[in-house]
């Protein structure tokens, strides 16, 4: 049962909507435009708004709901399964292993799990992104509260968001090199 549930949860994390959003409603892979992720923050700043919001929601929903199930019917590790789903987000069959950055789809694992928790990173990530203007930063930041925020909440198999900020970073190593480089994108502008 645990395989099936790993693979179904990889399946449903690799559900391309903001390409499939973006193809529909605009008719641009989003992938081609921006920083080329198909993750909600490219789709916010390609397709805008309205179809960001909806990327938002749906990669949101990629990890809330294995976990959530996982939860309700007992399955354990319920966060491997909110990480088979991050892993989906990243590398989607769906889409030729062209993904995002895990951010929004580990939210929604979060949000099924504390929503106490899934508060602070939202709070930590608006706190980063105010301060220095850059998404990538808050996303990383916020994926290192939430790890600590697991452990001092005394979440069960807390240990298992290391692997989701590991993650993370890991999937914003170009961000990184520009902000060294001074040349990351700023929120507005």
């Amino acid at each position: 049962m645990i395989a099936l549930w790993l693979f179904i949860s990889y399946l449903f994390g690799s559900l391309p909507f903001g390409v499939w959003l973006g193809k529909l409603f605009s008719g641009k892979d989003v992938r081609e435009f921006g920083s080329g992720n198909s993750g909600a923050t490219n789709s916010f700043r390609v397709l805008g708004k309205s179809i960001g919001i909806f990327v938002l929601l749906l990669d949101v929903a990629k990890g809330y709901v294995p976990v959530y199930i996982a939860i309700q019917t007992d399955l354990q590790p319920f966060l491997l399964f909110g990480l088979a789903a991050a892993v989906g987000h990243c590398y989607p069959i769906f889409a030729k292993f062209r993904g995002g950055k895990a951010v929004s789809t580990t939210g929604g694992v979060v949000l099924a799990v504390s929503p106490t928790l899934a508060c602070i990173g939202i709070i930590s990530m608006v706190l980063v992104l105010l301060l220095t203007r850059y998404v990538s930063l808050s996303s990383m930041i916020g994926s290192l509260v939430i790890t600590a925020g697991s452990y001092y909440l005394a979440i069960q198999n807390w240990y298992w968001f290391c692997a989701f900020a590991i993650l993370i970073i890991y999937r914003h190593r170009s961000n990184i090199i520009r902000i060294i480089n001074r040349s990351e994108s700023e929120i507005g502008k």
